[in-house]
Formats: C-alpha cells, structure tokens, sequence
C-alpha cells in the first residue's frame, strides 16, 4: 500500500541515445529493402542499386576507386560492376579534361530521367515526413543525424585493421619522440580522433601529446606518427581527450581514417603540406598558416560543422560534392544545391599559393573566415 517493488518510471527510462538508435535502425532497415526492391525492378543485383544511388546524390563524377571505398568492395568486383552498368546503359566512362589518365563514372544521360523517376519514392517520403518542420528544426535534425554518422563511422574502423605492436616500456604511449633528423612528418591516425586539440610549437620534439582516459597506441617511424585506438574508440567514452603539439621544424601531412569529431586544430605554425581525413568531420575547426602551392585540404565521408581560418590574404576555394546547406566564405554565402557546389575566394585560379578545401559526402555548414594574426 502506497509502495511498489517494481522500479521507478526514472530508472525505466532507456539510455538518451536508445530511442534514436531504434529509429536509425528501422531507417536503416526499410533503406535496405527499398534497394532491394529497387533492384528487383530494374532486374540488378543491390550493390549495382547502391552504385548509381551514390550518383544521384552526388552528381560530381565518381572514380571506381572512390566507389570501392564508399560501398567497401573490392577494385576488381566494382570493375565489373561498373561493366555491368555501363552495358545496360545506366552509365559512361569519360576521361578527365586534363589528366587523360583518370576516368570518371557518371550516369548516362539516356537513362538519367528512368533512373531518377524510380529513386524519386525516397525523396518524397522524406519530404513528407519533413513537412511539419520548419527550416531551423530541419538543419538540427540534419546536424544531429550527420553527427551520429561520423561517431560511428569512427567506432566501425576502430579495430579495421591489426593491432600495433605493443611499445616498450609496458605498453604505454608514447608521449613524445625526438626529431632524429627527420625532414618532414606525417601525423597518421588509424581510427578517427574525438575530443583533440592539436597545434603546431616550437619544440626540440617531433611531437608531444598529452592523453586524457585511455590512450591510443603510438609508434614512431622516421618522421611519420602513428596513432591507432585500444578497443573501442580511440580516446575512449568516458571525457578522454587529447593535446598534442607537432614540431614547425619540419612540413607536416595530416591523415585520419575513421573521422574527425570535437577537434580544434590549430596549425598556423606549421607548414602545412596537406590534410585528409576519411569518414566525415564533426564540429571541426583548422586555423591555418600561408599555403605554399596549392595545399589540399579533403575530406571523405561529409561534414556537418566545419570552421576554417585563414591568413587573410590567403586565396582558398571550397568544392562540396554530394549537397550543401551552408557554405561561406567570408561574406559569400551559398546557401543550398543538391548537386556539387564550388565557393572560392577573388584571384583563386591565379594564385601560385592557395588553399583547395574538397568534401566529398554533402556539407551542412562550412565557414571560412579570414585571420589576422595568421601569418
């Protein structure tokens, strides 16, 4: 009387994130077998259905390497698959204008209304299920949903490859390493970065790095420094993070796989050749030294919150291929497009030092602001 032994409506209450999971999961469920009807109807097999789903989201020509990546097939079973689509007519290879060497794969116009005609079920489901919300509700669903792609994208990579041999000393990180002579370095980081600040110093070093929680495995070769998760995630869930300061004594390259999320990065003492990043970018912000030549700067896999600083004088262009919501730069703005966008800033095409921003995946909200104090 007046007491209960079951448990309090407080402790039911499932994990913030379980209800989202359940509707991502059921999303992703009825995705599937809208494929897999969709490959009954025009008579292919579900991965050639992915295929020319990619090009219709993307109207940016796509190499049969980036395909390989994006579906995570083999080079030689995409070979045959674009084979497959280019005889029946759903696409073409074309060479690039320049570089006679590089071939593209993009939808064929003969069939390009038939094609979208049959995809169109998707957009209009969705566009129904959006209806009552309005443009701000619409952007935070959108961030909220490309934010969970890149956590998992990083989670799904954390253990894709053999786990690095265990370094001396127990097995513990390695927190620093001299420059040996090393003429240039490369950061690699084998399975995505949450929570980092990294910038550059003037530091006897090749680099130091500070690790809160659990820390990633770190080994040393020449100039190059590896980074690769213990488990799950390569700071861990519960508020690790990490601080690390390479050296401007050399050039550096920066390379993720698995993604970027909650990462500020602050480069402008470096000599920044290149960065790459392979699974989406979350909340991501680079302040960036003088380009010398052209500096690419690509991520794969989208992003929904970019910030860009730059030396004020710095030209810079941004190519988003997949959709954009939100892309600025400085007072320009462009403001959506479905297909592949292009912003650049006044004298780009003619400057020797530059930098070539490339996202590939669709972009929600990329800025790019000039810096002062940059050098």
């Amino acid at each position: 009387m007046g007491s209960s032994s079951g448990p309090s409506s407080e402790h039911r209450r499932p994990p913030r994130g379980l209800a989202l999971a359940r509707a991502l999961a059921r999303w992703a469920d009825a995705d599937r077998a809208y494929r897999v009807a969709v490959a009954g109807r025009l008579r292919m097999g579900t991965s050639d259905v992915d295929a020319l789903i990619l090009l219709v989201q993307d109207e940016a020509p796509w190499t049969a390497g980036k395909i390989a990546e994006a579906l995570r097939l083999t080079t030689g079973a995409v070979t045959g698959l674009v084979d497959r689509l280019e005889k029946a007519g759903w696409v073409q290879r074309t060479r690039h204008g320049v570089d006679r060497r590089q071939v593209w794969i993009e939808r064929a116009p003969a069939r390009r209304e038939e094609l979208d005609a049959v995809l169109a079920v998707q957009s209009a489901v969705l566009t129904a299920a959006a209806e009552e919300l309005d443009d701000a509700s619409l952007e935070r669903a959108v961030e909220l949903i490309e934010r969970a792609a890149v956590g998992m994208g990083v989670e799904a990579t954390a253990g894709a490859e053999e786990p690095a041999a265990a370094e001396p000393g127990g097995g513990e990180a390695l927190t620093s390493a001299p420059i040996d002579g090393a003429t240039r370095g490369t950061l690699r980081v084998a399975s995505g970065v949450a929570r980092l600040e990294l910038r550059g110093g003037r530091i006897k070093d090749l680099f130091r790095a500070t690790f809160h929680g659990r820390a990633p495995l770190v080994r040393v070769e020449g100039g190059d420094v590896h980074l690769k998760t213990r488990g799950f995630g390569l700071f861990g869930w519960g508020g690790g993070g990490a601080e690390i300061v390479l050296t401007s004594a050399v050039p550096w390259a920066i390379d993720v796989r698995g993604g970027m999320s909650e990462v500020n990065a602050v480069l402008s003492e470096l000599d920044l050749e290149r960065i790459d990043v392979h699974g989406g970018a979350s909340k991501v912000s680079f302040q960036l030294p003088a380009p010398r030549g052209t500096v690419p700067i690509r991520i794969h896999g989208g992003t929904s919150k970019l910030a860009i600083r730059r030396p004020a004088k710095a030209a810079i262009q941004v190519v988003v291929t997949g959709g954009s919501s939100g892309l600025r730069i400085d007072r320009r703005t462009h403001e959506a497009a479905s297909g592949a966008t292009r912003l650049a800033t006044d004298g780009y095409d003619a400057a020797t030092d530059r930098y070539s921003v490339e996202i590939a995946g669709g972009a929600s909200d990329v800025a790019v602001t000039p810096d002062d104090r940059g050098r």
